[in-house]
């Protein structure tokens, strides 16, 4: 079995501390909850970045992977929430006007323009979110990936972990034995000096065996040890990706409605003999959509 180089560095308090502490705050209570999803995963991800010096080689070329896959993520997250909040601000208060105008059935022809466009640039909207929440689940199997692979180290650790308990366990008594020796032939003074010597030797031998196959067990479960940190650190990761997915999901739900077909409605607003309630209800829904956009891009 191959040996998995050790990194024996012990992670601070502080990191288990951050790890438990994941409620929100007076300040977050402020935050939109995608961006709160964010946050959420920016702090894992710092978290994962701190702990990688604790990984073996091939487990850390993996993680930095990630993380650098996972910032680009923020990134386009980031530029969504502008675009989505760039366009409900433009296109509240044109709807609003427009209701405004239907009320006293003037600038008939400018409601139907701002119907239409409100349309197109929901359409635009759409495509750019669908290939979000895409590229967002695609990158959570990645994370999964990396979760599995973590656990594939950690067992084989945990199998060298009791390889060397084993040896230490046999280097212990095998210490025992020279010793025992050592006061055996001093007390009848057989082999003389010399075999004192030698035997003194050899267990000093045997000792500097023990110790060192004991500060390996150490690193060892040190290892092991950051190794579960590394791991929660991506479990609660896993978990920000679904909340975060969920969130798009809201967002996408309300650009959908935005981005439906509304020519029935145009027709309505043309026709001065009725149909107009229709596009009355049309508009107060659109603008109601509108709000639950702003609030779930937020």
């Amino acid at each position: 079995m191959q040996t998995i180089p050790l990194t024996p560095i012990r992670i601070g308090s502080q990191f288990k501390e951050a790890f438990s502490n994941r409620s929100m705050t007076a300040s977050d209570a402020a935050t939109g909850l995608l961006s709160q999803a964010v946050q959420n995963l920016q702090g894992s991800i710092l978290r994962l970045v701190s702990l990688a010096a604790t990984l073996p080689p091939e487990a850390r070329t993996k993680e930095e992977a990630a993380a650098s896959l996972l910032q680009n993520e923020i990134a386009k997250i980031t530029t969504i929430q502008k675009a989505v909040s760039q366009f409900a601000d433009e296109a509240l208060p044109r709807l609003q006007q427009a209701k405004t105008d239907l009320d006293n059935n003037v600038n008939i022809d400018q409601i139907a323009f701002v119907i239409s466009q409100t349309s197109a640039s929901a359409a635009t909207l759409k495509q750019t979110v669908a290939a979000l929440r895409t590229d967002i689940a695609a990158t959570k199997g990645q994370i999964f990936d990396l979760s599995t692979s973590l656990a594939t180290i950690e067992n084989q650790l945990i199998s060298q972990s009791i390889s060397l308990n084993t040896q230490v366990e046999s280097a212990q008594q095998e210490a025992e034995s020279i010793r025992s020796q050592y006061k055996y032939f001093a007390a009848l003074l057989i082999f003389g000096v010399v075999g004192l010597i030698a035997t003194a030797i050899a267990l000093r031998i045997q000792e500097d065996k023990v110790n060192g196959l004991l500060a390996q067990a150490s690193d060892m479960r040190s290892q092991i040890a950051n190794l579960k940190l590394v791991k929660l650190s991506i479990e609660e990761m896993i978990v920000d990706f679904s909340d975060i997915l969920t969130r798009l999901s809201g967002v996408g739900n309300a650009v959908d409605f935005l981005a439906g077909d509304n020519e029935q409605v145009i027709n309505d607003l043309n026709n001065a003999h009725g149909g107009r309630g229709v596009v009355k209800i049309f508009i107060i829904t659109t603008i109601s959509q509108l709000q639950t956009l702003q609030t779930d891009a937020a």
